[in-house]
Protein backbone atom coordinates (compact mmCIF):
# COMPACT_ATOMS: atom_id res chain seq x y z
CA UNK A 1 0.00 0.00 0.00
CA UNK A 2 1.33 3.36 -1.09
CA UNK A 3 2.51 5.83 1.94
CA UNK A 4 -0.23 8.38 2.60
CA UNK A 5 0.99 11.48 3.54
CA UNK A 6 -0.68 15.01 4.66
CA UNK A 7 0.70 18.35 5.33
CA UNK A 8 0.62 20.18 8.48
CA UNK A 9 2.33 23.02 10.55
CA UNK A 10 4.85 21.26 11.63
CA UNK A 11 5.42 19.55 8.04
CA UNK A 12 4.55 15.93 6.61
CA UNK A 13 2.76 13.34 8.29
CA UNK A 14 2.66 10.04 7.20
CA UNK A 15 -1.18 8.60 8.31
CA UNK A 16 -0.15 4.84 7.32
CA UNK A 17 1.45 3.49 9.84
CA UNK A 18 3.94 0.55 9.28
CA UNK A 19 3.36 -2.37 7.70
CA UNK A 20 2.46 -5.60 9.82
CA UNK A 21 3.15 -9.16 9.47
CA UNK A 22 1.33 -11.40 6.26
CA UNK A 23 -2.05 -13.04 7.46
CA UNK A 24 -2.44 -16.81 6.72
CA UNK A 25 -4.40 -17.31 3.40
CA UNK A 26 -8.36 -17.27 3.44
CA UNK A 27 -10.63 -20.16 1.94
CA UNK A 28 -13.23 -17.66 2.22
CA UNK A 29 -13.72 -15.17 -0.90
CA UNK A 30 -15.09 -12.13 -0.34
CA UNK A 31 -17.84 -10.28 -1.31
CA UNK A 32 -18.02 -9.95 -4.98
CA UNK A 33 -16.75 -5.98 -5.83
CA UNK A 34 -19.27 -4.27 -8.05
CA UNK A 35 -19.46 -4.17 -11.65
CA UNK A 36 -16.37 -2.18 -13.20
CA UNK A 37 -17.41 -0.32 -16.48
CA UNK A 38 -17.86 -2.38 -19.21
CA UNK A 39 -15.15 -2.51 -21.82
CA UNK A 40 -14.14 -2.07 -25.70
CA UNK A 41 -15.81 -4.51 -27.39
CA UNK A 42 -12.85 -7.48 -28.64
CA UNK A 43 -12.70 -8.41 -32.11
CA UNK A 44 -11.37 -11.84 -30.86
CA UNK A 45 -13.92 -13.85 -30.12
CA UNK A 46 -13.89 -16.01 -26.84
CA UNK A 47 -13.50 -19.79 -26.66
CA UNK A 48 -16.42 -21.95 -27.57
CA UNK A 49 -18.90 -22.68 -24.92
CA UNK A 50 -19.77 -26.24 -23.84
CA UNK A 51 -22.84 -27.69 -26.27
CA UNK A 52 -26.19 -27.25 -24.71
CA UNK A 53 -28.84 -29.82 -24.10
CA UNK A 54 -30.81 -31.15 -27.31
CA UNK A 55 -34.00 -28.89 -28.02
CA UNK A 56 -37.11 -30.20 -29.08
CA UNK A 57 -37.74 -31.04 -32.71
CA UNK A 58 -39.29 -28.52 -35.03
CA UNK A 59 -41.79 -28.80 -37.50
CA UNK A 60 -41.43 -30.42 -40.39
CA UNK A 61 -39.92 -27.93 -43.23
CA UNK A 62 -41.82 -27.82 -46.67
CA UNK A 63 -38.84 -25.98 -48.17
CA UNK A 64 -36.12 -28.57 -49.34
CA UNK A 65 -32.63 -27.23 -48.42
CA UNK A 66 -29.64 -26.35 -50.77
CA UNK A 67 -28.01 -29.44 -52.66
CA UNK A 68 -24.90 -30.91 -50.79
CA UNK A 69 -22.11 -31.01 -52.90
CA UNK A 70 -21.69 -34.18 -55.01
CA UNK A 71 -20.33 -37.04 -53.79
CA UNK A 72 -17.17 -39.00 -55.09
CA UNK A 73 -17.90 -41.14 -58.25
CA UNK A 74 -17.69 -44.79 -56.93
CA UNK A 75 -16.43 -47.93 -58.56
CA UNK A 76 -18.09 -49.25 -62.10
CA UNK A 77 -20.34 -52.24 -61.28
CA UNK A 78 -19.92 -55.81 -63.15
CA UNK A 79 -23.23 -56.48 -62.87
CA UNK A 80 -26.08 -54.79 -65.59
CA UNK A 81 -28.88 -52.42 -64.11
CA UNK A 82 -32.45 -53.65 -65.68
CA UNK A 83 -33.76 -53.15 -69.31
CA UNK A 84 -35.35 -50.02 -69.78
CA UNK A 85 -38.84 -50.13 -71.60
CA UNK A 86 -38.65 -50.25 -75.06
CA UNK A 87 -38.81 -46.87 -76.87
CA UNK A 88 -41.71 -45.57 -79.13
CA UNK A 89 -40.90 -46.54 -83.07
CA UNK A 90 -39.27 -44.19 -84.96
CA UNK A 91 -40.50 -43.33 -88.55
CA UNK A 92 -37.05 -41.99 -90.02
CA UNK A 93 -34.89 -44.48 -90.48
CA UNK A 94 -31.47 -44.67 -88.72
CA UNK A 95 -28.16 -44.25 -91.27
CA UNK A 96 -27.22 -46.60 -93.18
CA UNK A 97 -24.27 -49.43 -91.85
CA UNK A 98 -20.89 -49.67 -93.09
CA UNK A 99 -20.80 -52.38 -96.28
CA UNK A 100 -19.89 -55.79 -94.93
CA UNK A 101 -17.18 -58.11 -95.80
CA UNK A 102 -17.78 -59.96 -99.35
CA UNK A 103 -19.20 -63.09 -98.43
CA UNK A 104 -17.71 -66.26 -100.82
CA UNK A 105 -18.77 -67.01 -104.63
CA UNK A 106 -22.11 -69.00 -104.10
CA UNK A 107 -21.97 -71.82 -106.82
CA UNK A 108 -25.41 -72.03 -107.67
CA UNK A 109 -27.04 -68.72 -109.38
CA UNK A 110 -29.04 -66.05 -107.82
CA UNK A 111 -32.94 -65.53 -108.72
CA UNK A 112 -33.63 -63.47 -112.42
CA UNK A 113 -33.40 -60.00 -112.38
CA UNK A 114 -36.62 -58.03 -113.75
CA UNK A 115 -37.00 -57.41 -117.39
CA UNK A 116 -35.37 -54.56 -118.51
CA UNK A 117 -37.41 -51.68 -120.77
CA UNK A 118 -37.62 -52.67 -123.96
CA UNK A 119 -35.04 -50.69 -126.24
CA UNK A 120 -35.14 -48.50 -129.22
CA UNK A 121 -36.29 -50.09 -132.15
CA UNK A 122 -34.49 -49.24 -135.49
CA UNK A 123 -37.37 -48.27 -138.00
CA UNK A 124 -37.67 -50.06 -141.26
CA UNK A 125 -39.96 -48.91 -144.28
CA UNK A 126 -41.29 -52.16 -146.15
CA UNK A 127 -42.98 -51.93 -149.59
CA UNK A 128 -44.21 -54.67 -151.55
CA UNK A 129 -45.07 -54.91 -155.65
CA UNK A 130 -47.30 -57.90 -157.19
CA UNK A 131 -47.87 -55.37 -159.61
CA UNK A 132 -46.08 -52.25 -162.02
CA UNK A 133 -45.79 -49.10 -159.93
CA UNK A 134 -43.17 -46.34 -158.42
CA UNK A 135 -41.05 -46.32 -155.36
CA UNK A 136 -40.44 -43.41 -153.53
CA UNK A 137 -37.48 -43.00 -151.48
CA UNK A 138 -38.81 -42.11 -147.96
CA UNK A 139 -37.08 -39.07 -146.30
CA UNK A 140 -34.33 -39.99 -144.17
CA UNK A 141 -33.33 -43.53 -145.71
CA UNK A 142 -29.58 -44.79 -145.38
CA UNK A 143 -29.69 -48.20 -147.60
CA UNK A 144 -32.18 -49.86 -148.98
CA UNK A 145 -32.30 -54.01 -149.48
CA UNK A 146 -33.70 -55.23 -152.50
CA UNK A 147 -35.79 -59.08 -153.07
CA UNK A 148 -36.89 -59.82 -156.56
CA UNK A 149 -38.04 -63.01 -157.38
CA UNK A 150 -38.68 -63.22 -161.18
CA UNK A 151 -41.96 -64.88 -162.96
CA UNK A 152 -41.86 -68.76 -163.81
CA UNK A 153 -42.23 -70.12 -167.31
CA UNK A 154 -45.43 -71.72 -168.47
CA UNK A 155 -45.92 -75.82 -169.08
CA UNK A 156 -45.88 -76.50 -173.04
CA UNK A 157 -49.01 -78.58 -174.03
CA UNK A 158 -49.05 -82.28 -175.66
CA UNK A 159 -48.90 -83.52 -178.91
CA UNK A 160 -52.26 -84.74 -180.53
CA UNK A 161 -51.39 -87.63 -183.09
CA UNK A 162 -52.34 -90.76 -184.55
CA UNK A 163 -52.70 -93.90 -182.83
CA UNK A 164 -48.94 -96.12 -182.84
CA UNK A 165 -47.03 -92.60 -182.97
CA UNK A 166 -45.09 -90.83 -180.62
CA UNK A 167 -47.02 -88.62 -178.46
CA UNK A 168 -45.02 -86.72 -176.69
CA UNK A 169 -45.98 -84.52 -173.56
CA UNK A 170 -45.24 -80.69 -173.05
CA UNK A 171 -42.18 -79.36 -170.95
CA UNK A 172 -42.31 -78.22 -167.43
CA UNK A 173 -41.83 -74.27 -167.00
CA UNK A 174 -38.72 -73.04 -165.87
CA UNK A 175 -38.46 -71.55 -162.15
CA UNK A 176 -37.82 -67.40 -162.03
CA UNK A 177 -34.59 -65.87 -160.33
CA UNK A 178 -33.85 -64.37 -157.21
CA UNK A 179 -32.08 -61.30 -156.89
CA UNK A 180 -31.00 -59.94 -153.79
CA UNK A 181 -29.02 -56.53 -153.52
CA UNK A 182 -28.11 -53.82 -150.78
CA UNK A 183 -28.06 -50.59 -152.31
CA UNK A 184 -26.51 -47.14 -150.75
CA UNK A 185 -29.73 -44.88 -150.91
CA UNK A 186 -27.42 -42.25 -152.22
CA UNK A 187 -27.33 -44.10 -155.79
CA UNK A 188 -31.31 -44.37 -156.12
CA UNK A 189 -33.56 -41.20 -157.37
CA UNK A 190 -36.17 -40.00 -155.31
CA UNK A 191 -37.82 -42.27 -157.87
CA UNK A 192 -37.88 -45.76 -158.81
CA UNK A 193 -40.02 -47.26 -161.56
CA UNK A 194 -40.90 -51.10 -160.64
CA UNK A 195 -41.68 -53.78 -163.18
CA UNK A 196 -43.34 -56.59 -161.71
CA UNK A 197 -43.59 -59.55 -164.38
CA UNK A 198 -46.15 -61.93 -164.44
CA UNK A 199 -46.07 -65.79 -165.05
CA UNK A 200 -45.69 -67.57 -167.99
CA UNK A 201 -48.78 -68.64 -169.87
CA UNK A 202 -49.08 -72.46 -170.12
CA UNK A 203 -49.43 -73.45 -174.10
CA UNK A 204 -53.02 -74.34 -174.67
CA UNK A 205 -54.70 -77.48 -175.33
CA UNK A 206 -54.45 -79.00 -179.15
CA UNK A 207 -57.99 -79.38 -181.07
CA UNK A 208 -56.47 -80.19 -184.41
CA UNK A 209 -55.44 -83.72 -185.22
CA UNK A 210 -51.99 -84.58 -186.02
CA UNK A 211 -50.18 -81.55 -184.59
CA UNK A 212 -47.74 -81.16 -182.48
CA UNK A 213 -47.64 -79.36 -178.59
CA UNK A 214 -47.22 -76.07 -178.25
CA UNK A 215 -44.60 -74.09 -176.17
CA UNK A 216 -45.33 -72.21 -173.15
CA UNK A 217 -45.18 -68.51 -172.49
CA UNK A 218 -41.99 -67.09 -171.01
CA UNK A 219 -41.59 -65.57 -167.29
CA UNK A 220 -41.85 -62.01 -167.27
CA UNK A 221 -39.20 -60.23 -165.81
CA UNK A 222 -38.80 -58.29 -162.74
CA UNK A 223 -37.03 -55.21 -161.92
CA UNK A 224 -36.16 -52.28 -159.93
CA UNK A 225 -34.63 -49.90 -161.50
CA UNK A 226 -31.73 -50.83 -163.03
CA UNK A 227 -31.75 -54.10 -160.77
CA UNK A 228 -33.35 -56.97 -162.49
CA UNK A 229 -33.97 -61.00 -162.25
CA UNK A 230 -35.15 -62.90 -165.00
CA UNK A 231 -32.87 -60.50 -168.00
CA UNK A 232 -33.88 -63.71 -170.80
CA UNK A 233 -36.85 -64.69 -169.09
CA UNK A 234 -37.54 -68.01 -167.27
CA UNK A 235 -38.06 -70.41 -169.65
CA UNK A 236 -40.83 -71.87 -171.26
CA UNK A 237 -41.44 -75.61 -171.32
CA UNK A 238 -40.84 -76.82 -174.86
CA UNK A 239 -43.68 -79.03 -176.91
CA UNK A 240 -44.12 -82.15 -177.17
CA UNK A 241 -43.53 -84.27 -180.34
CA UNK A 242 -43.41 -87.22 -181.86
CA UNK A 243 -40.09 -88.10 -181.12
CA UNK A 244 -39.88 -87.16 -177.47
CA UNK A 245 -41.75 -84.91 -174.79
CA UNK A 246 -40.81 -81.60 -174.66
CA UNK A 247 -37.55 -80.13 -173.30
CA UNK A 248 -37.76 -78.47 -170.01
CA UNK A 249 -37.90 -75.18 -169.75
CA UNK A 250 -34.37 -73.00 -169.06
CA UNK A 251 -33.63 -71.66 -165.59
CA UNK A 252 -34.35 -67.46 -165.60
CA UNK A 253 -31.19 -65.48 -165.04
CA UNK A 254 -30.50 -62.71 -162.95
CA UNK A 255 -27.85 -60.88 -161.93
CA UNK A 256 -25.47 -61.67 -158.44
CA UNK A 257 -28.21 -64.69 -158.18
CA UNK A 258 -28.35 -67.70 -159.50
CA UNK A 259 -31.16 -68.76 -161.97
CA UNK A 260 -33.87 -70.65 -161.51
CA UNK A 261 -34.44 -74.53 -161.77
CA UNK A 262 -34.79 -76.17 -164.99
CA UNK A 263 -38.58 -77.47 -165.63
CA UNK A 264 -38.82 -81.18 -166.24
CA UNK A 265 -39.09 -82.61 -169.36
CA UNK A 266 -42.35 -84.63 -171.08
CA UNK A 267 -42.09 -88.17 -172.20
CA UNK A 268 -43.29 -90.49 -174.45
CA UNK A 269 -44.63 -93.55 -173.06
CA UNK A 270 -43.07 -92.91 -169.50
CA UNK A 271 -43.61 -90.64 -166.64
CA UNK A 272 -42.71 -86.96 -167.32
CA UNK A 273 -39.50 -86.32 -165.74
CA UNK A 274 -40.02 -84.19 -162.18
CA UNK A 275 -38.12 -80.69 -162.26
CA UNK A 276 -35.21 -80.50 -160.10
CA UNK A 277 -35.38 -79.32 -156.28
CA UNK A 278 -33.89 -76.10 -156.07
CA UNK A 279 -31.36 -75.91 -152.72
CA UNK A 280 -30.33 -72.41 -153.67
CA UNK A 281 -31.72 -69.56 -151.99
CA UNK A 282 -31.58 -67.68 -155.88
CA UNK A 283 -33.94 -70.19 -157.48
CA UNK A 284 -37.49 -70.88 -157.49
CA UNK A 285 -38.77 -74.19 -159.07
CA UNK A 286 -39.76 -75.48 -162.10
CA UNK A 287 -42.63 -77.50 -162.99
CA UNK A 288 -42.84 -81.09 -163.85
CA UNK A 289 -43.09 -82.35 -167.60
CA UNK A 290 -46.15 -84.21 -168.96
CA UNK A 291 -46.73 -87.55 -169.74
CA UNK A 292 -46.92 -89.39 -172.90
CA UNK A 293 -47.64 -91.84 -175.64
CA UNK A 294 -45.33 -94.27 -176.73
CA UNK A 295 -45.90 -95.94 -180.86
CA UNK A 296 -46.39 -98.78 -178.94
CA UNK A 297 -49.21 -96.79 -176.99
CA UNK A 298 -47.81 -97.25 -173.93
CA UNK A 299 -48.95 -94.51 -171.57
CA UNK A 300 -47.17 -92.06 -168.77
CA UNK A 301 -48.20 -90.23 -166.03
CA UNK A 302 -46.94 -86.49 -165.06
CA UNK A 303 -43.75 -85.41 -163.32
CA UNK A 304 -44.17 -84.30 -160.47
CA UNK A 305 -43.50 -80.26 -159.62
CA UNK A 306 -40.23 -78.37 -157.87
CA UNK A 307 -39.79 -77.82 -155.17
CA UNK A 308 -37.37 -75.73 -152.48
CA UNK A 309 -35.59 -77.23 -150.02
CA UNK A 310 -34.71 -74.06 -148.30
CA UNK A 311 -38.07 -72.87 -147.86
CA UNK A 312 -39.92 -76.71 -147.68
CA UNK A 313 -42.25 -76.23 -150.72
CA UNK A 314 -44.19 -79.63 -151.23
CA UNK A 315 -43.48 -81.06 -154.16
CA UNK A 316 -46.54 -81.18 -156.54
CA UNK A 317 -47.69 -84.82 -157.29
CA UNK A 318 -48.01 -85.27 -161.13
CA UNK A 319 -51.15 -86.53 -162.72
CA UNK A 320 -51.52 -89.80 -163.81
CA UNK A 321 -51.78 -91.59 -167.01
CA UNK A 322 -55.23 -91.88 -168.69
CA UNK A 323 -56.11 -87.87 -169.03
CA UNK A 324 -55.13 -86.79 -165.03
CA UNK A 325 -54.41 -83.41 -164.47
CA UNK A 326 -51.56 -82.17 -162.81
CA UNK A 327 -51.87 -80.35 -159.71
CA UNK A 328 -50.73 -76.70 -159.18
CA UNK A 329 -48.12 -76.08 -156.65
CA UNK A 330 -47.40 -74.53 -153.51
CA UNK A 331 -48.31 -70.90 -152.92
CA UNK A 332 -46.66 -69.62 -149.92
CA UNK A 333 -48.47 -66.86 -147.88
CA UNK A 334 -44.94 -65.06 -147.78
CA UNK A 335 -42.34 -63.61 -150.26
CA UNK A 336 -40.72 -66.91 -150.80
CA UNK A 337 -40.71 -69.19 -154.18
CA UNK A 338 -43.46 -71.42 -154.14
CA UNK A 339 -43.59 -74.72 -155.52
CA UNK A 340 -43.54 -76.03 -159.47
CA UNK A 341 -46.86 -77.41 -161.18
CA UNK A 342 -46.72 -81.13 -161.46
CA UNK A 343 -47.09 -82.32 -165.26
CA UNK A 344 -50.66 -83.95 -166.36
CA UNK A 345 -51.09 -87.29 -167.33
CA UNK A 346 -51.25 -88.76 -170.91
CA UNK A 347 -54.10 -89.48 -172.29
CA UNK A 348 -55.38 -93.38 -171.49
CA UNK A 349 -54.32 -95.71 -174.99
CA UNK A 350 -58.02 -96.46 -175.95
CA UNK A 351 -58.16 -92.91 -176.19
CA UNK A 352 -59.08 -90.15 -173.98
CA UNK A 353 -58.20 -86.30 -173.02
CA UNK A 354 -54.83 -85.36 -172.16
CA UNK A 355 -54.06 -84.43 -168.12
CA UNK A 356 -53.10 -80.41 -168.26
CA UNK A 357 -50.29 -79.74 -166.38
CA UNK A 358 -50.55 -77.70 -162.83
CA UNK A 359 -49.97 -73.84 -162.50
CA UNK A 360 -46.67 -72.80 -160.94
CA UNK A 361 -46.84 -71.40 -156.93
CA UNK A 362 -46.32 -68.11 -155.93
CA UNK A 363 -43.53 -67.06 -156.45
CA UNK A 364 -41.80 -67.59 -159.34
CA UNK A 365 -42.65 -71.13 -160.15
CA UNK A 366 -42.58 -72.83 -163.32
CA UNK A 367 -45.79 -74.62 -164.47
CA UNK A 368 -46.34 -77.85 -165.34
CA UNK A 369 -46.51 -79.61 -169.06
CA UNK A 370 -49.51 -80.69 -170.41
CA UNK A 371 -50.49 -84.86 -171.26
CA UNK A 372 -50.12 -85.97 -175.28
CA UNK A 373 -52.92 -87.88 -176.59
CA UNK A 374 -54.61 -89.87 -179.98
CA UNK A 375 -56.33 -87.92 -182.67
CA UNK A 376 -60.29 -87.29 -181.66
CA UNK A 377 -59.29 -85.96 -178.00
CA UNK A 378 -57.45 -82.58 -176.74
CA UNK A 379 -53.85 -82.88 -175.23
CA UNK A 380 -53.38 -81.13 -172.10
CA UNK A 381 -52.63 -77.67 -172.08
CA UNK A 382 -50.01 -76.38 -169.90
CA UNK A 383 -49.88 -75.20 -166.24
CA UNK A 384 -49.21 -71.14 -166.14
CA UNK A 385 -46.00 -69.98 -164.43
CA UNK A 386 -46.41 -68.71 -160.89
CA UNK A 387 -45.91 -64.24 -160.66
CA UNK A 388 -42.91 -62.03 -159.40
CA UNK A 389 -42.62 -60.20 -156.95
CA UNK A 390 -40.90 -56.93 -155.46
CA UNK A 391 -39.67 -56.33 -152.23
CA UNK A 392 -38.36 -53.00 -151.18
CA UNK A 393 -36.80 -52.79 -147.87
CA UNK A 394 -35.70 -49.20 -146.26
CA UNK A 395 -33.43 -48.44 -143.95
CA UNK A 396 -32.92 -45.44 -141.92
Amino acid sequence: MSDVRILTASGWVSLVGPVGDSGSDSTIPGPTGPTGSSGQNSTVPGPTGPIGPTGPTGAISTVPGPTGPSGQTGAASTVPGPTGPTGAASTVPGPTGPTGPAGADSSVPGPTGATGATGPSTPVDVQTFTSNGTWTRPTGAKSVHLFIIGAGGGGGRGRRGLTATGRGGGGGGGGGSILQAIVPATLLGSTVSVTVGTGGTGGAARTTDDTDGAVGGLGGACSFGSYSVSTTNSGAGAQGGTTGGGGGGTAGQAYWSAGGAIGGSGSNGAAGTASAASAIVGAAPGGGGGGGLSAGNGTGAGGAGGTHTVFASTAAVGGSSGGGNGNNGTTNTLPVPGGGGSGGGSGSFAGSVGGNGGNGGSYGAGGGGGGGTTNGYSSGAGGNGGPGIVIVTTYF
